[in-house]
């Protein structure tokens, strides 16, 4: 049987075990297994002895005569083998209660490590949950240190600390839709894409988030969990002119499903106040960053790393995790994946020397600061992944349009609503016209470029974009017309039901800004006039 093998059967029946990594569950196997032995040895001698000294070696004697009499009608090789035989069943009596009393120790001695090696983290235990506030934000954004609120709870135990974020865990919750990030494509002012990190491990499904440079070593997990398992980790990135590219939230992702909610990450050292039972926004708990670095890893990366750590700081205490590990890794990583990148670097994905535990490390939004960590939970209340929220993109990139700044109008385009042309073509009449087409007081309005403009995915031209109710609904049919490029054979008409307003607006804006018409492969052609088409 090998160490691995003997390590599952030995914590079958141990269910604490789950939550230690498979490395953490070996030593405690040989720990265990040496414990074991010495018991059993210790427990065989002092049975020989005890029965020695109670029977003065008389029995030893008659035992030792017993087996000859049995090998008596033997002769040669066979007879010393038959003697061997006969002494071993006559001594096996003496094994028994050794053997025993070590399979009960064993197993006694496995759910004891085991629970004692979960307790650092043992996530609603009493004595985890410390007088240590974590930092808190309130809804202006202010920075308020945990043990200066005011009338902070004094006896901070378990019940009266989980009773109070029972009454208050959906004041806490995320208002934005951080998946949405994902999803898009712009958000206000700000391009948005993503960044792939690649599979992390979690083994234990007890979640840190923190400053790698500054906490990894001791940062508390959270009390929520997801599954043990390996799942991909992810960041939107948001580009915009003024700001460059930034982190705006990294994600791990558990189901793929769509989140109903987002539920504040808590560690159980927050401070819960009376002002955040009245309020009507909480602001949020979150970790603190100084050195613009944020990373998201289970628990059994934690210890992983702490002893990888310790190890290099035994042979030289002028180390510290960024300029001696962290900046080579950031430079590895722009040299291979520059994509949403800075030249020294702003994420890499590093697995500790010698372990299975991964540790995705990447910039943090706006650089220091306090950001908080959410869990999302679809519909049925099952985790769907966890987000670390560094940037509020709606807020932070929203169109702000001023007198010195005033609407763009898109020259070259004409509007028509109605039967009515209009040749000042801004977002907000447009937007206006969309309302009208949903609220019944329009039927359509068509959008016209002055010289046809071309289409991303064929060598079609677009001549008119056609925009109506879909059947009656709040939702939107989108039309556009295009025409064969340098010669006049008909009109083919690609159409697209069920847009939302926000996806309408979507796409007339990118058409107005870019002159370009986004791919129709997936569109359905609902009316072909070409000379040789089907009407």
């Amino acid at each position: 049987m090998t160490k691995e093998e003997r390590t599952e059967k030995w914590f079958e029946e141990v269910p604490e075990a789950k939550k230690l990594s498979l490395e953490e569950r070996r030593k405690i196997c040989s720990c265990v297994a040496r414990e074991t032995v010495v018991i059993f040895i210790v427990l065989l001698a002092a049975e020989f002895v005890a029965v020695y000294l109670w029977t003065g070696g008389i029995i030893f004697d008659r035992m030792a005569e017993a087996a000859n009499q049995l090998a008596v009608n033997s002769h040669g090789t066979r007879q010393y083998k038959i003697l061997a035989l006969f002494g071993v069943m006559l001594y096996l009596p003496f094994f028994v209660i050794p053997l025993t009393m070590g399979l009960v120790y064993r197993k006694r001695r496995l759910k004891t490590l085991a629970k004692r090696a979960c307790s650092a983290g043992e996530v609603f235990s009493a004595s985890d949950i410390s007088q240590a506030g974590a930092s808190y934000h309130d809804a202006k954004g202010d920075e308020m240190k945990g043990n200066e609120a005011p009338e902070t709870i004094e006896e901070n135990s378990g019940n009266e600390w989980l009773n109070q974020w029972e009454r208050l865990r959906h004041r806490f919750d995320c208002k934005t839709d951080l998946e949405s990030y994902f999803k898009k494509k712009r958000i206000g002012e700000a391009d948005m894409g993503v960044l792939d990190l690649g599979m992390a491990r979690f083994e234990t499904g007890r979640i840190i988030a923190c400053d790698p440079c500054i906490d990894l070593d001791g940062a508390k997990p959270y009390l929520q969990t997801i599954p043990s398992g390996i799942y991909p980790v992810r960041v939107a990135v948001c580009n915009s002119d003024g700001s460059g590219i930034r982190y705006a939230c990294a994600k791990v992702e558990v189901s793929g499903k769509k989140p109903a909610r987002y539920e504040l990450a808590m560690t159980g050292d927050e401070k819960l106040t009376s002002e955040n039972d009245g309020g009507q926004e909480e602001g949020f708990f979150g970790f603190g960053v100084d050195c613009g670095l944020a990373c998201i890893a289970d628990v059994a990366t934690q210890r992983a790393f702490n002893r990888y750590w310790k190890e290099r700081w035994d042979r030289d205490h002028s180390i510290d995790p960024f300029n001696d590990l962290f900046c080579d890794l950031l430079e590895e990583s722009y040299k291979k994946y520059p994509k949403y990148q800075s030249k020294t670097g702003d994420w890499f994905h590093w697995k500790i020397p010698g372990t299975d535990c991964d540790l995705p490390v990447f910039a943090s939004g706006w650089g220091d600061g306090v950001y908080p960590a959410y869990f999302g939970y679809d519909a049925a209340g099952k985790v769907t992944g966890v987000y670390i929220h560094f940037i509020d993109v709606e807020e932070d990139f929203a169109d702000v349009q001023t007198e010195d700044s005033p609407e763009e109008n898109h020259e070259g385009w004409t509007l028509e609503v109605d039967g009515e042309e209009q040749t000042a073509v801004t977002m907000t009449k447009i937007k206006e016209q969309l309302g009208a087409i949903r609220g019944g007081d329009a039927d359509f309005m068509i959008l016209k470029p002055s010289t046809p403009i071309s289409v991303e995915d064929n060598d079609r031209m677009c001549h008119f974009v056609q925009i109506c109710s879909d059947n009656g609904s709040e939702e939107y049919h989108f039309e556009v017309g295009t025409g064969s490029k340098g010669k006049n054979d008909g009109t083919l008409i690609y159409g697209k039901d069920h847009l939302k307003q926000e996806e309408a607006e979507r796409l007339i804006q990118s058409l107005l800004d870019s002159n370009i018409v986004p791919e129709l492969r997936e569109w359905e052609i609902v009316l072909d006039l070409r000379s040789n088409g089907n009407i």
